[in-house]
C-alpha cells in the first residue's frame, strides 16, 4: 500500500546555535535523513541513513559522493568532514552550490548516494518532498544569507 515508505517528516530545529530544517522518513530499508542548515552564507547538507553490518563497507568504498533530486544524481563536493559511521548508520556533510540550492526547492524527493566501488552500485537514501515541505525547504533556504 505504501511501497514500504512511511511518510516523510519535515521539521525547524536547532542545536548547539544552529538552526536546521530536517527531513525523516523511515523505509523497509530503514531511516534516512537530510539536515540542512546555513553557516557563513552556505547551505550545508548533512545526510544520514541505516546501513547495518555494511556501513564500515560503506564508508570505505566511496568512490563519489552524489546528491538526489528526485530520481536524478549530481556530483557533490569534497565532504565538509570524513564521512562517518556510528552503530550502523551513515553519515557525511557537504557544502551545497548555488545551483544544487535552487534544485532543493523544486524536487519531489531529496537524498544522498555514495557511489561504491563499481560504477553502478550506489547506498544512500531519499526523502519525500511534497508541496508542504517544499514551501518549508523555500523558506528556510530563504533565511539563508547568500
Amino acid at each position: 500500500v505504501n511501497d514500504g515508505r512511511l511518510p516523510a517528516e519535515w521539521a525547524i530545529g536547532s542545536a548547539g546555535g544552529v538552526t536546521y530544517l530536517k527531513g525523516a522518513q523511515r523505509t523497509w530499508q530503514g531511516m534516512g535523513e537530510v539536515e540542512l542548515s546555513c553557516s557563513d552564507g552556505e547551505v550545508q547538507f548533512h545526510a544520514l541513513f541505516d546501513a547495518g553490518g555494511k556501513a564500515e563497507a560503506i564508508r570505505d568504498s566511496v568512490k563519489e559522493h552524489l546528491i538526489r533530486f528526485g530520481d536524478r544524481y549530481v556530483p557533490l563536493a569534497d565532504p565538509v568532514q570524513p564521512i562517518s559511521v556510528e552503530d550502523g548508520q551513515v553519515s557525511a556533510q557537504f557544502v551545497l552550490s548555488p545551483e544544487q540550492v535552487k534544485r532543493l526547492q523544486a524536487s519531489a524527493s531529496i537524498g544522498y548516494a555514495a557511489r561504491l566501488g563499481y560504477p553502478d552500485v550506489l547506498a544512500g537514501f531519499s526523502v519525500d518532498a511534497p508541496d508542504r515541505a517544499k514551501e518549508r525547504i523555500s523558506g528556510f533556504l530563504g533565511g539563508c544569507k547568500r
